[in-house]
Parts: structure tokens; C-alpha cells; sequence
């Protein structure tokens, strides 16, 4: 609302000229187009962080539960060994009290029986520790009761390099952040750029005049708002822009490296735990099935001492042990390469 030609000593209903309108200033259409891609890649932004979560969530929960898996089953081993160890013992004792044996002989079974259960009671400690990295994964609390079920077991796989890089390529979240960050990056160079375009500015009105014939009358008004110093001013956003867009396409490549390096570490990984793995059920397991058949026979006929059937058991209990840590290996290398590249597939269906 405008008032013009008001006496100076007259209250405002005495004017000579009223103007009553509204006016309004519009930007560049280009401006509202960039700002809409924008808030629909943040959209995006924000799906590919929670991929990412995921994909690393999935990941853990993988790994922790077959960890949980494994030391349940070296877990059983372990009292068997504690029982082994019990039972050995007690006829050393008695060998040592009858006089067939050197007292050195139950002391030695009573060592290797404490040295059995400490390992117990370490192993126990780990089985906590991971039952609850597990179930803070899975979002549950603390007193909640968690036996993991399975069969610890793995198919052995030999993954193509070149279609796990593709996939890898096309789908990791990570590499899928840079790349919208680098558009990002494209549309706040346009922006700032657009910044220089003028903007519109509409009013229409009406104007009343205190006297004459024409009492009323009506008028509009189209202009463009031009800033006398803004090219100088966008000057600097625009520069930076440019240097924001550059290292953003920076950041892509080396974040394109990383992924390569960590899907050929992965798939290393997993190459020498199969190798491990295939050698323990070729030749280590074979094996320890053959000294637990040698030493059950030469502990019957006589031919071993307790001492030595000790430490012949525990190397089978500790060879078991080991092949079970290798198929663990394993699927912790094949739950890291999935991760490499991106979650979602199997590698098995890209061999």
C-alpha cells in the first residue's frame, strides 16, 4: 500500500493518490529445476548410506555367526580333551602309586590336565565375547539366550575376477556415494552459475485518487532484478564450485581403486583358505585319523606310555581344531569378498 500527496498537517484518509497491489519476485525456472535433481539425489544419497550399512551389517553378522559356530564346535573338542586328559591322570596316579611308573609321570598328566582346562576356560571366555558381538549386531540385548545351529561346512569356489568387478562396478554402495557426490558436486557448479541469471519480478496494483473522473485505475508492472555487482560476487562460488566438482572426481577414482584392491585381497584370501582347507581334508585330517588308529592299537599292546598317548591325542584334538578354523576361513573370506563387491549377489551364480 502506497500513500501519496498526504498534507503534512492532514491525517492519512486525506491523500491524493492510493496505490494498493502486490508484487512478487520469481526466480530463473532453471534455478527451481536444479534445486528439485538436488533434493532428489540427497534421496539417493541417503538409499546408498543405508545400502552400505547393510551391506557391512549382513557382513559381521555373517562372520561373527560362523566364528560363534566354530567355537562351539572347538568348544566340544576342547572337553573332550579335558575328559581325555581326566581319564589319563587318574591311572597315572594309580600307575605311580602301584609302582609301574616314575612319579614324574602323574605329575606331567596332572600339568597337561591343568593346561586342558585353562584352554577350556579360554575358549569359554571367546564364546562369550562373540555371543555378544552377535547379538549386538542383531539388535538384542545382552541377557538373551543365543545357541548357534549349523553344520560348519563349504563349498569350495573359484569365482571369475572380471564379472566380480563388474558387479562390483555396477552395484558397490561406495562407489555408488562418490558417484553422486560427484553429480552433486556438477549441479551446485550449475547452480552457482545459474546464480547470475536475473530474476523476475511481477506487481500489479490498483491506484485510487481523492478527486477527479477517473477515480480508480489499474496497472502492472514485469521487470528483471539484475544486481549490479553480481557477476563479481558468484565469482568466487563459482570457482569453488569447480574445485568441489575436481576433487570430487578425484575422490570416484580413488575410491574405484580401493574397491579393485579390496576384491583382489579377498579373492587372495580366499584362494590360500581353500588351499588350507583342501589340504586338511586330503592329507592333515587323513592323517589324524591314522595316529588315532596307531595310538588306540599301541596303547593296547602296550607299546606307548600314558605321556605319550597324551600328546598324541592332543595333536588330533588341535588338527580338528584347526581344520575347523579353516572352513571358518573360508566363509569369512567368501562374506568379505561378497562385501567387496557390494552385497546382494551370489557369488556362486557369477561362476
Amino acid at each position: 500500500v502506497e500513500y501519496d500527496n498526504v498534507p503534512k498537517t492532514g491525517k492519512l484518509s486525506a491523500y491524493g493518490h492510493r496505490k494498493v497491489g502486490f508484487a512478487q519476485e520469481l526466480e530463473f525456472p532453471l534455478t527451481y529445476f536444479l534445486r528439485g535433481k538436488q533434493a532428489r539425489l540427497y534421496e539417493q544419497v541417503e538409499l546408498s548410506q543405508l545400502r552400505q550399512l547393510q551391506n557391512t551389517i549382513e557382513t559381521d553378522v555373517k562372520i561373527t555367526f560362523n566364528q560363534a559356530l566354530m567355537l562351539k564346535k572347538q568348544h566340544a573338542l576342547s572337553e573332550e580333551l579335558v575328559d581325555l586328559s581326566r581319564q589319563i591322570r587318574d591311572k597315572a596316579v594309580i600307575r605311580v602309586n602301584t609302582g609301574e611308573a616314575p612319579p614324574y609321570e602323574s605329575l606331567k598328566a596332572q600339568v597337561d590336565l591343568a593346561t586342558a582346562e585353562n584352554a577350556l576356560l579360554s575358549l569359554h571366555q571367546r564364546q562369550e565375547n562373540i555371543r555378544l558381538d552377535l547379538l549386538r549386531l542383531l539388535g538384542m540385548g545382552a541377557n538373551v539366550s543365543l545357541i548357534p545351529e549349523g553344520d560348519l561346512t563349504f563349498d569350495p569356489i573359484s569365482p571369475d575376477p572380471d564379472s566380480l568387478l563388474e558387479i562390483a562396478e555396477r552395484q558397490h554402495p561406495e562407489l555408488l556415494l562418490s558417484e553422486l557426490h560427484l553429480t552433486g558436486q556438477k549441479l551446485h557448479q550449475k547452480q552457482a552459475r545459474a546464480d547470475l541469471i536475473p530474476n523476475f519480478k511481477i506487481r500489479l496494483f490498483q491506484t485510487e485518487t481523492a478527486s477527479g473522473v477517473n477515480a480508480v485505475s489499474y496497472g502492472g508492472e514485469l521487470a528483471l532484478s539484475i544486481p549490479l555487482w553480481a557477476p563479481l560476487k558468484n565469482r568466487g562460488a563459482i570457482e569453488e564450485a569447480r574445485h568441489l566438482k575436481n576433487a570430487a572426481e578425484w575422490h570416484r577414482k580413488e575410491i574405484r581403486k580401493n574397491i579393485h584392491f579390496q576384491l583382489q585381497k579377498s579373492l587372495n584370501r580366499l584362494e590360500t583358505a581353500t588351499r588350507q582347507m583342501t589340504s586338511y581334508q586330503q592329507n592333515t585330517l587323513q592323517q589324524s585319523r591314522e595316529l588315532q588308529r596307531i595310538v588306540t592299537r599301541s596303547y593296547e599292546e602296550g607299546a606307548m606310555s600314558y605321556l605319550e598317548v597324551t600328546e598324541a591325542l592332543r595333536s588330533i584334538v588341535t588338527i580338528k581344531s584347526g581344520y575347523l578354523e579353516a572352513i571358518f576361513n573360508c566363509l569369512a573370506a567368501e562374506a568379505e569378498l561378497m562385501q567387496a563387491i557390494g552385497g546382494k549377489n551370489s557369488i556362486k551364480s557369477e561362476q
